[in-house]
């Protein structure tokens, strides 16, 4: 169950509304797996930062931070546009 904002609990599908899905942040090993099952290859780096690149895009996709590191918002988004883009 979740807390809600007066410290009484939610029941599961009434927490799952709340958070409108966005409730736990995605993982930087789930963007990789992303990358990967649409045909990116990663191609090293630096440290945390991976560089993935895919044969119909110019540009490479840099993804920082370690596997168990939460996600942050641009880095899905950068994602999600470069799968987009591999697709066309």
């Amino acid at each position: 169950m979740a807390m809600q904002a007066d410290g009484s609990f939610a029941p599961p599908l009434i927490a799952q509304a709340l958070c409108k899905g966005q409730c736990m942040a995605r993982k930087v090993r789930d963007l990789i797996r992303d990358l990967s099952e649409a045909g990116f290859v990663d191609r090293g780096g630096k440290g945390s930062h991976r560089n993935f690149v895919h044969p119909n895009l110019t540009k490479p996709v840099t993804i920082s931070g370690n596997e168990g590191d939460d996600a942050k918002q641009y880095q899905e988004k950068a994602i999600r546009l470069a799968i987009e883009e591999a697709k066309k």
